[in-house]
């Protein structure tokens, strides 16, 4: 299912926005994703520590399509959310689902280019989605046909060194 996952960050200069200077690395990041499941885009930022913001290209390898890359405008690099577990839950008498799931998402080391390019890290994302199905000819739903709607939120913390 495409959803976002974020988020494994490491030593890593950023800007103070205050006074343009760099910022001292490692320490505590936080980010925010929102990912449309129906049009497939995403928009991630990143502040603290690494301050930053970009795309999240959901499942682009992996056995399982569990490697995202993020690509942001200082640089790229992929994370392995294979531990972040969204359960769904149908709602009764209609064809939508709601999910929310946490788990640990790590950076893959020597994924990164530009100012990520020696990154390594970890962090802890939590997940909160709502997905809407077509409704089948006998009226039941199409959990296998294309979403008509949907809405993922991801937020993050995680401590780069």
């Amino acid at each position: 299912m495409p959803l976002a996952a974020i988020l494994a960050l490491a030593a890593v200069p950023t800007v103070d926005i205050a006074s343009g200077q760099a910022a001292s690395n490692g320490g505590t990041f936080h980010a925010w994703e929102s990912d449309n499941p129906v049009s497939g885009t995403t928009s991630i930022v990143f502040t603290g520590a690494v301050n930053d913001h970009g795309v999240d290209h959901i499942g682009v390898a992996g056995e399982h399509h569990q490697i995202n890359r993020i690509v942001l405008q200082n640089g790229s690099f992929e994370v392995n959310v294979a531990n972040l577990n969204v359960p769904l839950h149908a709602a009764p008498g209609s064809c939508t689902a709601t999910g929310k799931g946490s788990g640990s998402v790590a950076l893959l080391p020597g994924s990164g280019t530009g100012a990520y390019s020696t990154m390594t890290g970890t962090s802890r994302a939590t997940i909160t989605e709502v997905l809407m199905f077509p409704t089948t000819a006998s009226g039941g739903c199409d959990t296998n046909g294309k979403l008509l709607a949907g809405f993922a939120w991801v937020t993050a913390t995680g401590h780069v060194s």
